[in-house]
C-alpha cells in the first residue's frame, strides 16, 4: 500500500506522493495518507450505458481493394468515405451490420439536426440524448471514456473546475 504525505493545510500546501511524512512535516499540520484503490463506476448519472460489440475485428473486417471498391456481394457502409475509412458489408445482411462511426451526447433541442443527418437518437435523460451514426467518414470508436473535458492522454482523468482531486487514488485496470 502506498503512503503519501498531505501538507495541503500547511503553509507550503504541498502533497508528497509516495513519501512518508517526517517529524518536521507532522509538526506543520501534515498527515499520512494511505492510497485508495480506484472505484469502478458501472453507471453514469444513474444510468448504465450498454453497447453490443460485434462484427469482424479490425484486422479481419472486409475492406476496399486497391482500386477503392468492395469485393463481390458487398457494399461500402459509407460510399463517399475516404478509402481508409471504408468498411464493406454483405449486401444481403443490410447496413444494420455496419459499425457505429460516431457517438455524441447532445442537448435534446439539437436531436432533430442530427436525425436529419442520418443519426439515430437515444434519450438519455430529460435534457440530453445520445446520437449515433453508421454513416460518418470515420472509423468506428474502439473505446469510449466519459469525462468532464477532452483529454489527449488516455491514462489521465479530467475533472470539473473546483473539483478536489485526491492524488493518492490509484488507477486500476480491473
Amino acid at each position: 500500500m502506498t503512503i503519501s504525505c498531505d501538507c495541503s493545510g500547511a503553509e507550503d500546501a504541498t502533497f508528497w506522493l509516495n513519501k512518508e511524512c517526517d517529524s518536521r512535516m507532522l509538526k506543520k499540520k501534515c498527515f499520512q495518507v494511505l492510497a485508495n484503490s480506484a472505484i469502478r463506476q458501472g453507471q453514469f448519472e444513474g444510468k448504465r450505458i450498454c453497447g453490443k460489440r460485434g462484427g469482424d475485428s479490425f484486422l479481419n473486417v472486409t475492406r476496399v481493394d486497391k482500386d477503392g471498391t468492395c469485393p463481390n456481394k458487398t457494399a461500402p457502409c459509407v460510399p463517399d468515405a475516404d478509402p481508409d475509412n471504408i468498411v464493406c458489408y454483405e449486401i444481403e445482411a443490410g447496413k444494420k451490420n455496419c459499425p457505429i462511426t460516431d457517438l455524441k451526447f447532445v442537448e435534446n433541442s439539437e436531436v432533430d439536426t442530427y436525425v436529419a443527418k442520418d443519426y439515430i437518437s437515444h434519450e438519455f435523460n430529460s435534457t440530453t440524448s445520445i446520437v449515433t451514426s453508421r454513416s460518418t467518414n470515420s472509423m468506428p470508436p474502439t473505446s469510449i471514456k466519459l469525462e468532464y473535458a477532452p483529454c489527449i492522454d488516455g491514462w489521465t482523468q479530467s475533472a470539473p473546475k473546483y473539483t478536489v482531486f485526491y492524488p493518492a487514488e490509484l488507477m486500476s485496470e480491473n
